[in-house]
């Protein structure tokens, strides 16, 4: 397994927290339609280890200061080493001009990662928080607070990310595009949906999957993995299934943000469970469409790369 950094042609001065950007665990948005205007709150995120190695992933901004992102994106096991810094891109597209403008980047104060993610494993709890210092310049988009119900199977959700829009291509990502793919199943931890030609590619994990409830666009997935070629099905990890570890960092950075309860066992309607622990770092059942199939599951974060052999659960 090797690690690479990749840097756009761009240089980057980052410091402070990092998140891990795990190989590829989430994918770029491939054939996609370029998005610089309607989605700011979804930002670009770069992450150095102290090795010098490191990646970059997509995030969303969920609170004035905490952009929800994947685990794979902020487990230092993944980036191949401690983090040093993860800095938060504003813009929606990288250029000379825009780089170099210090305006356009927030250093992290804080990285944190759900403690029962299993990249080896059952590839669930995909689930990590970057938290500012200061407030973020950014609406928060809205988490889906509420389960998902039989009726969202066959529902169109809106992809967004910063990956790759050319597979293989590694200049084609850092500039924010957006596609759209309809919900095919899901379990109690993962989405699992699909385009036409389009899909999540490298650089696209973190990402949101946009799900619209009474005509408002909410944060129903986070862009966790897919197959080889970023074509064909992909898998995001269930926002309202993991709010009994997020809720707790969101009211601790932004007390009263959200409503009183989330992600409690009473809120979720489920046993309670474990307290939140850390499993970040500060700054200075199966799933039912794969039955029967052996997949190469592809971990989408540009910097780096690993691929997964594994036998379809059953």
């Amino acid at each position: 397994m090797t690690r690479r950094f990749l840097v756009l042609g761009l240089a980057l001065a980052l410091g402070g927290c990092t998140a891990p950007m795990p190989g590829e665990r989430a994918q770029a948005i491939l054939q996609g339609t370029p998005d610089p205007d309607g989605d700011p709150s979804v930002v670009f995120l770069a992450m150095r280890t102290k090795t010098g190695g490191g990646g970059f992933c997509t995030g969303t901004v969920v609170s004035p200061h905490v952009v929800l992102t994947a685990a794979h994106c902020v487990d230092p096991s993944e980036l191949g080493g401690a983090i040093a810094d993860v800095r938060i891109y504003l813009g929606a597209v990288q250029g000379p001009t825009a780089v170099q403008d210090t305006r356009n980047w927030v250093v992290a104060a804080e990285t944190h990662f759900d403690p029962d993610f299993n990249l080896d494993g059952t590839l669930t709890h995909d689930n990590g928080l970057v938290i500012t210092s200061e407030p973020l310049p950014r609406t928060p988009v809205p988490l889906l607070l509420q389960p998902l119900a039989d009726a969202d199977r066959g529902r169109t959700m809106r992809l967004v990310g910063f990956g790759l829009h050319r597979y293989n291509d590694d200049l084609s990502y850092g500039s924010r595009y957006e596609t759209t793919a309809v919900i095919r199943d899901f379990n109690d931890q993962l989405i699992n949906y699909q385009g036409n030609a389009q899909s999540i590619c490298n650089g696209d994990s973190g990402g949101p999957s946009l799900l619209a409830v009474d005509g408002v666009e909410h944060v129903a997935g986070v862009h966790s993995y897919g197959l080889a070629g970023c074509i064909g099905l992909a898998h995001d990890s269930r926002v309202d299934a993991n709010l009994y570890w997020s809720a707790p960092y969101i009211d601790g950075a932004d007390p009263g943000f959200l409503p009183p309860g989330t992600g409690t066992a009473v809120d979720l309607g489920v046993a309670a469970p474990p307290p939140p622990t850390d499993g970040g770092c500060a700054a200075a059942g199966g799933d039912p469409s794969l039955a029967g199939a052996a997949l190469v599951l592809v971990l989408l974060l540009r910097g780096r790369r690993r691929a997964l052999v594994t036998a379809a659960r059953r």
